[in-house]
């Protein structure tokens, strides 16, 4: 793994080159002033920045901390939902928008059915990951698996596929955690898509909320990859040009941070 100068270097270089093949030059106008203008106080706020990223990382666990005071382990509970895959970046905005909706829908279906669910909160972060056809062999058997069922990996593809992945923190109040998880596999069917556990046991409420808060907001990049050898592992780097398209992509919006969380609040009374 290329340590985080070297790999922002790479990020504006591929920016740079985009910029000059007719792509947009706001992500690199923002990254280049970042720590320079405003007497080195501007602050890009994109997630290909290392500094910018740690800042929000630290804010996103602020947030939580102060969102969730007062609630317990026992009331709460992390939810992953794997959605399906995209070969093309122009549609992965619709897509994650119609995967939200889908998930409010069986949230109001929920509080339809039980008064329960209209304690339900949810503080959603998008995770968007990356992958080119040949790394597919590579993949952990089950990740291998559910991708093929949900995302489009198919040797005609030139590009990446962009698959992005929904990581919440819940508080779920009464409601059990195998009839939560159950009522959004109605939704997302395929085994493994919708994972529902409760959080961390050996460590502290706000440990675990911590701890979380950095997992879901890391923007790595990368792809891990199982070797041949039983429990081994290899991480390997996106290309900058993969990073470049997100980051451009993320900086349609005047917070590229901001398009990667949602709320889903409780219902009113």
């Amino acid at each position: 793994m290329m340590d985080y100068e070297e790999r922002l270097e790479k990020l504006i270089d591929a920016l740079e080159w985009q910029a000059v093949e007719g792509g947009s030059f706001a992500a690199l106008e923002k990254l280049s002033a970042c720590g320079v203008e405003w007497g080195r106080r501007y602050a890009c706020r994109s997630p290909g920045c290392p500094g910018c990223r740690g800042r929000n990382v630290k804010g996103r666990q602020k947030v939580l901390a102060e969102r969730f005071a007062g609630c317990t382990k026992e009331g709460m509970g992390f939810l992953t939902i794997v959605l399906p895959g995209t070969n093309d970046l122009d549609q992965l905005g619709p897509l994650i928008d119609r995967e939200k909706t889908r998930l409010r829908n069986r949230i109001r279906s929920g509080r339809a059915a039980s008064p329960d669910w209209g304690y339900v909160f949810v503080d959603g972060t998008v995770e968007i990951d990356a992958l080119s056809i040949d790394q597919v062999h590579a993949l952990a058997p089950e990740r291998r698996d559910l991708l093929l069922k949900v995302a489009p990996l198919g040797f005609g593809n030139t590009g990446p596929t962009w698959l992005p992945t929904f990581h919440c923190l819940v508080y779920r109040a009464d409601i059990p955690t195998e009839e939560f998880q159950g009522c959004l596999e109605r939704v997302w069917k395929e085994p493994g898509q919708v994972d529902f556990q409760p959080l961390y046991r050996h460590r502290s409420f706000d440990e675990s909320l911590r701890r979380i808060g950095s997992y879901i907001n890391k923007f790595t990049c990368s792809v891990d990859l199982c070797a041949p050898v039983r429990g081994a592992k290899i991480v390997e780097q996106w290309p900058a040009a993969w990073e470049a398209d997100l980051v451009n992509w993320l900086h349609e919006r005047r917070n590229a941070f901001e398009r990667l969380h949602f709320i889903i609040g409780q219902k009113r009374s």
